[in-house]
């Protein structure tokens, strides 16, 4: 599989690079500073560009057969402000696909989109009105990409009607860790389930990328 890569230098983006080679995939990686890329591979096909230029992800996204973003604005205090990193990274993914005349795409934002009622209370009162300004932004991205392809919006995600086949993976808490079992639900998280290792997000988005099982949906995930 032809695989065009966004967000490689980081957790869960690096863990689709290291198991996606493993499996004998074709990446194209683009990044922002490619010194940060240590990993080299005959597969691996590094781009320096800018994840809101609609050309450079065109670049990248030539003769690709699927489109995986993992880009993410910073860690926990970065995400406390107001952002549109993530609606203007997806409205210049959304158009490079459109230009590269590729249909498939999985892209990670966050259980904590939709409000969940099961989820711990600490997280529902404490982190989450913290991260407001972040899912507001990613649900104005995930709100981008629904439109792009499915029911109801004339586009059928592949077979004629010029439509993005997406799919929007919510991973609940990230850390890093081994690849162990994980469950996925539709929207969101697993009952009881907080924490979800990135070695798992990168499984279960290589997975998806080659059984289109989730086409249309929104899985989150948690161990």
């Amino acid at each position: 599989m032809k695989i065009a890569l966004l967000g490689a230098t980081g957790g869960t983006g690096g863990e689709v690079l290291t198991q996606g080679l493993a499996a004998g995939h074709s990446i194209t990686a683009l990044v922002r500073t490619p010194a940060k890329l240590v990993l080299k591979n005959p597969a691996l096909t590094v781009i320096q560009g800018d994840a809101t230029s609609p050309a450079d992800l065109a670049s990248a996204f030539d003769s690709a057969e699927v489109v995986i973003s993992t880009i993410g604005n910073g860690g926990f205090f970065a995400q406390r402000h107001p952002t549109t990193f993530y609606s203007a990274t997806t409205t210049a993914i959304l158009q490079a696909m459109a230009t590269a005349g590729v249909s498939r795409l999985l892209v990670v934002t966050s259980s904590g989109v939709e409000e969940d009622p099961a989820a711990p209370l600490f997280y529902r009162k404490l982190i989450r009105p913290q991260l407001a300004p972040t899912y507001a932004d990613m649900a104005a991205a995930e709100a981008a990409v629904e439109a792009s392809g499915g029911p109801g919006t004339g586009g059928d995600g592949g077979d004629g009607g010029g439509g993005v086949a997406w799919t929007l993976v919510r991973p609940s808490f990230l850390r890093d860790g081994p690849l162990k079992p994980y469950r996925v639900d539709d929207r969101t998280n697993p009952a009881g389930g907080w924490k979800i290792n990135r070695s798992a997000v990168a499984d279960f988005l290589l997975k998806e990328a080659a059984a289109g099982e989730w086409v249309f949906k929104h899985p989150a995930m948690a161990h």
